[in-house]
Formats: C-alpha cells, structure tokens, sequence
C-alpha cells in the first residue's frame, strides 16, 4: 500500500458513507464526526483489504479475565473483526490498517484480545478535530513514530490562510526534528476547512504529501 492509492481509496470512501448516512448535513457534533470518520475508515480498509483498529463502543466493559466462556468467545469474535475490548486504539493511534492475513496470523486468543495482533501495520491514521496547531504537531510526530508505508493526518483549521500556515508550520516541524530522516514511507496530510456542506471532498479538503523534502499540494484531479 503506498500514500497516493491510499489517498483515492481515502476520497471514494468519504463520498461512499456520506451517501450511506442519514442527515449528513447536521452532523456538528465532534462526537458525531468522529463517528462518521470511524465508517470513513472502515470502507477504506474494506477496500484496502486491512482489518481496520479504532475506538467504538465497546460491546462490554468486562476485564477479558472475568468474561465467562462464552462472553470470551463473543469477546474473540469481536476482536478478528477489530473490535477491541479493552484498549479500543492501537498504539494510541486513531486509525490502525492490519492487512487482513497478517491480522489472522497474530492473533492468539485471550492474549491477541489484551494486546492486539503483533503485526506491522499497512498504514496509520491521526484523526484530529482540535483546531489547536501545537495538538495537531503532537499527531503528526506520533504518526511518524510508527513503522509503516503510509502514514496519515486528517485535521481541520478555520479558512485557507490557516490552512498554509499549518502546512508551513507542520513542514517546519518535519525539518527541525528530522522526522523523515531515514524512512521511504509516505506521509500524507489532509487539512479540512470550514463547515462541510454540500460540495466535493477536494473543495472541503485540502492534500498534502511529503515530496522533494517538503509538504506538496496534491492537485484535487488526482484525488478522483
């Protein structure tokens, strides 16, 4: 998996479940975003064919050690669907993209339910509604701690003027700190603007991938 097939698979799934959702258009909550942007995540890994590890509600707030035998089967069966019980994130990271085999071969029962699956992932992704650009900084070094080929922020700022100062501030950040330094994977940057209302993905969003050491608008023809 590399960032740009990532990336398209990324915008069809966001006009996919904007279709399947009721009342797109009053989603305000962050809680209501967060929720949307979990199915978002959902379809790509459906179509990247990766097991996908986010928060959800969790089916029972049990300890996997006082489950009966058959709350832990249920509990099981959950958790090869991604479902986790106890820690709802991997590696506190929002998004988590298993691939489905490798999910399969690093499961082991009651301790694959504790800890998850000991495989690398095939991609990460922040998901970050704080417009606050020092949070936003903290997620994109927690993505770049993670070994994999494609990392991804998602995030938000008020209009386009704040958008290119994140970006530059972001940029900087990568620079001052080397966090690129030594690795081939990609890293993708997907800034939101305002309120999403009834318009095309790549007006609301705007792309950015790490290219030629620095941060690249990906022209919007690419993201169909």
């Amino acid at each position: 998996m590399r960032g740009r097939l990532w990336l398209r698979t990324f915008f069809k799934a966001l006009e996919t479940t904007r279709q399947r959702t009721p009342d797109f258009e009053k989603l305000e909550k962050d809680r209501e975003w967060t929720n949307f942007m979990g199915k978002v995540m959902d379809e790509v890994g459906k179509n990247m064919d990766c097991e996908v590890v986010h928060k959800r509600e969790p089916s029972s707030e049990k300890k996997v050690e006082d489950m009966t035998p058959e709350e832990q089967k249920v509990a099981y069966e959950n958790f090869r669907k991604g479902y986790w019980e106890l820690s709802r994130e991997y590696l506190n990271i929002d998004a988590v993209f298993i691939n489905k085999s490798e999910y399969g071969l690093h499961s082991w029962g009651a301790k694959g339910i504790k800890y998850g699956p000991l495989a690398l992932p095939e991609a990460v992704a922040e998901l970050e509604n704080d417009w606050d650009v020092d949070k936003i900084c903290y997620d994109l070094w927690k993505i770049l701690c993670i070994r994999a080929p494609v990392r991804v922020l998602v995030c938000y700022q008020k209009n386009e003027e704040m958008v290119n100062n994140l970006r530059q501030r972001l940029e900087n950040i990568i620079w001052g700190s080397s966090l690129m330094k030594g690795t081939d994977g990609d890293l993708l940057v997907i800034i939101g603007k305002e309120k999403m209302q009834a318009k095309p993905w790549s007006d609301y969003f705007s792309v950015f991938e790490w290219r030629h050491d620095s941060l690249e608008k990906v022209d919007s023809v690419l993201l169909n």
